[in-house]
């Protein structure tokens, strides 16, 4: 009988019996039943296992469910910050960045998040609340913000270095400053970017 299947998987404290029935039983609520309880079990509310059993179960699984039950309800930090490694909900994460109790999770949680506009409101939402999140959050943001723009800034600056390279009498001053500029600009350009801006900036000098 299903309901019965289900009532002793509810009562069950065998891990290993538990996954095989959530991987094997015919009946869908039989399955739910034992899922539950193996959360339940993991995270501390029901049973006792050892917080490296629980980390090492989460971690051999890798079940982004499992993991976003364990985020919420296990007493373990070991566990939760393994199983906020493996979340990639922007939205969660969000939430767990401003709410969580534990604040080196939320830093955690913040670096996580690799979206501009999430990085933005959490930044404006952090002040007041959360220095620490919000300190992190506007650096971020500046340094994403600059892995954007940066190929547009590289592509400006070869150009006005070919620009220089066009003049008959470059400003040599202004030629000097933009070479510093690239020193900074170049470092994960294109090739291409690269040599037009080397073959400008000689051309440059010559004139």
């Amino acid at each position: 009988d299903a309901g019965i299947r289900r009532l002793a998987a509810r009562r069950l404290e065998d891990l290993d019996l538990l996954f095989e029935v959530m991987g094997s039983d015919s009946d869908d609520s039989v399955r739910d039943a034992a899922q539950r309880r193996i959360w339940q079990l993991l995270a501390g509310e029901a049973g006792s296992v050892p917080e490296e059993e629980a980390a090492k179960r989460l971690n051999r699984h890798k079940d982004p469910q499992m993991a976003e039950y364990l985020m919420r309800h296990s007493t373990s930090r070991q566990v939760r910050r393994l199983a906020l490694s493996m979340l990639d909900k922007p939205a969660l994460l969000a939430e767990i960045a401003m709410q969580d109790a534990d604040g080196d999770i939320r830093l955690e949680a913040l670096q996580a998040i690799d979206r501009l506009p999430t990085l933005e409101r959490l930044a404006r939402e952090a002040r007041g609340r959360d220095k620490r999140v919000a300190r992190l959050a506007r650096e971020m943001v500046d340094e994403l913000r600059d892995q954007q723009e940066r190929p547009l800034r590289q592509l400006k600056a070869v150009e006005r270095m070919e620009g220089y390279a066009g003049l008959q009498q470059p400003d040599q001053t202004a030629v000097t400053h933009l070479h510093a500029e690239w020193q900074q600009l170049q470092q994960d350009a294109a090739d291409e970017l690269k040599t037009r801006f080397a073959t400008a900036h000689q051309k440059a000098q010559q004139a």
